[in-house]
């Protein structure tokens, strides 16, 4: 959606409760936070839709998988925080 979508959020907010998995990967496929992406307003819309499945994600494992994994984790659940 990054490239095809005018607004990603709209566009989740469009396919509101169609959605049924939802698949994330940062505008340099790094770990969420260090792309072009706002997280914060994507998950925003994600949680106004009622969403409540699996987001998965997937990006480049720099450093190294555990430290990508761990910061990406991290920084989506201090969004996830925010939005409570």
């Amino acid at each position: 959606m990054n490239i095809e979508e005018p607004s990603i959020e709209e566009s989740i907010k469009l396919a509101g409760k169609r959605i049924f998995h939802f698949h994330y990967a940062d505008s340099n496929r790094n770990y969420p936070g260090h792309g072009h992406l706002d997280f914060y307003s994507i998950l925003k819309a994600l949680k106004q839709t009622g969403y409540t499945g699996f987001i998965s994600g997937e990006h480049r494992p720099f450093p190294n998988p555990n430290e990508s994994a761990q910061k990406g984790l991290t920084y989506l659940k201090n969004i996830e925080a925010k939005l409570s």
